[in-house]
């Protein structure tokens, strides 16, 4: 604020439907670069109205990356099927807990007492605390069960997290940057619903977008069975995960790095 004679230019840390990716904040900056479309829109969906000029599309050069599926695949006849259970964390307050790390659990138990030969990546948000006196033993609990059924699995993977999105063949998730990433890979999202997310979809539109293309799993877990048959056998979302890869990602014909340059040029030459 103080040096109004620069340029600033705001690139959040990562995109996804918390509350810090519309952060009023963002109005002290001169140009916000962006993912996609959604972003703009989220802004505006929760009343904090910035110019629109003020906003560059740029994709996210980080997902470059990421492998891109080119065709629907059915993952349950694969020999080995690579599962990154990925849930963030609880952050500071209530109302910016989207965490489903102390309900996935049951999630990894399912998968595991599958008949498919199943390997799991768990990948919990770097912040989760898994040897804090509250969650010591329920992490304890979820190490065994991993380690009881095949010293395959990766429990609290420290790779390069699109190195383990390469390697997966969907993910099991929340409310996160991390699923937005994973969309552009075009491989299927379960999402495990810990935040009421099945009554918001038919009242909120923050949701509506991400929400038709990934998988719903209950609160309860209810519909658990259906849902990972659904994307070892039978996933049909794959066309709406390419329609809301292009609304949060945008769509280019140019490598991504290239078009953050180019508008960073833009930006330097103004």
């Amino acid at each position: 604020m103080r040096f109004n004679n620069i340029t600033h230019i705001q690139l959040l840390h990562g995109d996804s439907e918390k509350t810090t990716s519309f952060n009023p904040v963002s109005k002290m900056y001169d140009k916000l670069f962006v993912a996609g479309q959604r972003a703009i829109d989220r802004y505006y969906e929760n009343n904090v109205f910035i110019p629109k000029e003020n906003f560059v599309i740029i994709g996210r050069p980080q997902v470059s990356d990421i492998e891109v599926v080119k065709e629907k695949v059915n993952i349950g006849k694969k020999e080995i099927i690579t599962v990154l259970v990925a849930p963030t964390w609880h952050g500071h307050y209530e109302d910016t807990n989207y965490s489903s790390a102390m309900h996935i659990y049951e999630v990894i138990k399912a998968l595991l007492n599958r008949d498919e030969k199943i390997k799991i990546i768990f990948r919990p948000h770097p912040y989760t605390n898994l040897y804090s006196k509250d969650n010591i033993e329920y992490f304890r609990k979820m190490r065994e069960l991993m380690q009881r059924n095949s010293n395959e699995h990766i429990f609290d993977s420290k790779n390069n997290i699109f190195d383990d999105f390469n390697k997966s063949d969907f993910i099991v998730t929340d409310i996160s940057s991390v699923p937005i990433d994973y969309i552009y890979s075009l491989k299927p999202i379960v999402h495990l619903d810990v935040n009421n997310l099945e009554q918001e979809l038919k009242t909120n539109i923050v949701y509506k977008e991400y929400s038709k293309c990934v998988y719903l799993i209950k609160k309860d877990y209810s519909n658990m069975e259906e849902i990972i048959n659904n994307v070892l056998y039978d996933d049909r979302l794959l066309e709406l995960r390419k329609e809301v890869k292009n609304y949060y990602h945008g769509s280019f014909d140019i490598p991504l790095q290239d078009v953050f340059n180019r508008e960073l040029e833009k930006v330097l030459n103004s």
